[in-house]
């Protein structure tokens, strides 16, 4: 009952926080004249397969984004997840972010040049470790139980360029990951991510494909046992539909994911793939519908594999994804 209740307390409470900041936001925008502002409220849910300790995992973020004169910004929110374990008490992640960018457009470049840097902080509490070396959420008889707050600190850095036809796109985003843990038997985790992509256009701009690499260091411990380097690439792509009497989809985008993932960022969709599991593949589709000019719905279906890294077990998981950007 208790698990339920925080739940319902997710869905109205933190909205409803959210919507205040929105308001001073927004008033603030109309007294200087001078700052666009867009809110984005997300929600999503995955539900694992054939796993023995995960069941699944329910996700809500809160984002409010501020650009100033169209070459400066910055941006907040909440992130908060609720993993659910099938050997222990669910996993609460309670994340906040914070990012900042400014534009150039050099002479001696054909378009912009921006640097943002993203940054997560956040903490979770979990009912179970073990004793040893032995990583957490194993299926280990050696399992004591306890409890523990488990805490990350991220920092990503991005550079990247886009031409003035909006045709050619080239980033070198780089983060660093932190996990630590008040449990002294757990080692701190450090995990280091190059993940620059490519983009272009074509079709008369009504169609735009990226690829992306990731290339993962992480320190040996516990929680990545034999595990020092991953590497994984994924390819999108968006396709813009002509707006049509009476309809109102607006693009479409299918992309896929292969190779090894672990612990990775993903500073696009402001996502962070903090389990522990090894991700092997994915496949995603998704919509945005735009009814006008002041908002955009977007629902995304996706499919997923990982790998247990302590137990070699491999599990699926499949999921949807929703959320809301007004423009105020």
């Amino acid at each position: 009952m208790s698990k339920l209740f925080t739940q319902i307390k997710c869905l109205w409470f933190y909205p409803v926080i959210f919507n205040s900041l929105i308001l001073c936001t927004n008033t603030l925008a109309n007294a200087t004249g001078s700052i666009d502002i867009t809110s984005t409220a997300n929600g999503s849910f995955n539900s694992y397969l054939k796993s023995d300790t995960l069941h699944g995992q329910f996700e809500i973020s809160l984002f409010i984004d501020a650009t100033v004169q169209s070459n400066t910004g910055g941006g907040f929110g909440y992130i908060y997840q609720n993993q659910g374990l099938s050997n222990q008490n669910d996993i609460v992640n309670n994340i906040l972010y914070l990012n900042v960018w400014h534009s150039w457009f050099p002479e001696s470049l054909p378009g912009k040049l921006s640097l943002s840097l993203h940054s997560y902080q956040g903490s979770d509490r979990s009912g179970q470790t073990t004793s040893g070396n032995t990583p957490p959420q194993s299926n280990s008889s050696n399992l004591r139980v306890s409890s523990f707050i488990d805490s990350l600190d991220i920092y990503n850095p991005v550079l990247s360029f886009m031409n003035y036809r909006k045709t050619f796109y080239i980033d070198v985003p780089f983060s660093h990951s932190t996990y630590s843990s008040s449990d002294s038997t757990i080692d701190k985790l450090k995990v280091k991510q190059w993940s620059p992509a490519i983009g272009t256009a074509f079709n008369n701009q009504y169609d735009w494909i990226q690829l992306r690499a990731y290339s993962i260091d992480l320190s040996n411990d516990s929680r990545t046992p034999g595990i020092d380097h991953t590497n994984a690439y994924s390819l999108s792509w968006s396709h813009w539909f002509d707006k049509q009497p009476g309809t109102s989809l607006n693009q479409l985008t299918i992309s896929v994911l292969n190779g090894k993932r672990l612990y990775a960022v993903d500073h696009e969709s402001r996502k962070i793939y903090n389990l522990t599991d090894m991700q092997t593949a994915s496949l995603t589709i998704g919509a945005v519908w735009n009814k006008n000019t002041d908002s955009d719905w977007y629902m995304y279906f996706g499919y997923e594999q990982y790998k247990d890294v302590s137990t070699s077990e491999r599990y699926n998981s499949v999921y949807v994804y929703t959320g809301l950007l007004t423009r105020w």
